[in-house]
Order: structure tokens, then C-alpha cells, then sequence
């Protein structure tokens, strides 16, 4: 948006937030969608203003940066639908049920962070990275049984990586 973040949910709330509430988004999750939303509009491209800052302190080009930004942020741009599905993530329900959203959500962004980066416990190769991002968006979606699959397919990688030595994780 090429918009200081407070400047950036002022517009996002006005223009935004109320068509989610005409669709029958609950308030407070449609106004934590835009504000999500007006926080990771420093680091998209291509107007990344946060990223134009850090590339011209690291000297270094500003499109490889702030691309670099935006690949490392994935899970920025993921998180905010998941509001949508569980409002346990916005610290709504009853206990259990906020518990339980908040711990696989956390969950679920390492996975997806393990696949961005490519390392979990050790070098990743691409079929493990895109079983680790499954498992991320499965963990984030809330439900009991995308939590059971999730957490079971993660469960298996961690015995896969336990059981066989590294090396053939790695491929090479």
C-alpha cells in the first residue's frame, strides 16, 4: 500500500472491515484480518517500504530483499484466514478450545517455517519441505480431525528422521 502501518488500518478499517461484517464476519475478526493485513504491507512487494529501509541499511539490492521478506513471512499471509475458521485464535471460546487453537497454530507455524527455511533437525529436501507445509496448514486449520492428521503426519516425520539416518532426508 506504500502506507505507514497505523495509515494502512485506517484505510484497511474503513473500506474493508465493514464488507467482512456485511458477510457475516464476527467484528473483531474482520478488523484483525485488515490489521494483519496493514502490518504485512511493509514487507510485500513490490511497494515494501520496510524492506526498502533494510536493503538500503545492508547495502544490499532492494528487489532480493524484499522478496527474501515476503517468502520468509508466508505464514503473515496465511494466519490471518485461519481467524476466520477458529476463533479460538483471537482468544475467543471457552479455554479448552482456545488452548487447543493457540498451541497447533504454533505448531503448525514452525512446520510452515521449517518448509520455507528447508531445516528441521536437518536439511530438508523438497518432498519433506511440502509435507511440512501441509502439516502447518493442517495444524492451523482449526478442527479436531485436521489437528489429529496434522499432528500425526508430523509424528511420522518425527520417527522417519529418528528411525533412518539423515543423510537420505537430505537426498543426497
Amino acid at each position: 500500500m506504500g502506507l505507514p502501518t497505523t495509515a494502512a488500518y485506517l484505510v484497511l478499517a474503513t473500506v474493508v472491515a465493514p464488507a467482512l461484517s456485511q458477510l457475516g464476519v464476527d467484528i473483531l475478526t474482520a478488523h484483525m484480518f485488515v490489521f494483519f493485513y496493514g502490518c504485512v504491507s511493509t514487507i510485500t512487494p513490490p511497494v515494501a517500504l520496510a524492506s526498502y529501509v533494510a536493503a538500503g541499511i545492508a547495502g544490499s539490492d532492494i528487489n532480493k530483499v524484499s522478496w527474501t521478506a515476503f517468502f520468509y513471512g508466508i505464514t503473515c499471509y496465511i494466519l490471518p484466514f485461519m481467524f476466520f475458521y477458529g476463533p479460538g485464535l483471537l482468544l475467543n471460546g471457552t479455554l479448552p478450545t482456545i488452548v487447543l487453537a493457540v498451541s497447533t497454530a504454533i505448531i503448525g507455524v514452525c512446520a510452515i517455517a521449517a518448509a520455507v527455511v528447508g531445516y528441521f533437525r536437518d536439511t530438508l529436501n523438497i518432498p519433506f519441505r511440502a509435507l511440512f507445509f501441509m502439516i502447518g496448514i493442517l495444524l492451523m486449520l482449526q478442527g479436531i480431525t485436521t489437528d489429529l492428521i496434522g499432528a500425526a503426519m508430523l509424528a511420522g516425520i518425527l520417527f522417519f528422521q529418528n528411525k533412518f539416518n539423515t543423510a537420505q532426508i537430505q537426498g543426497s
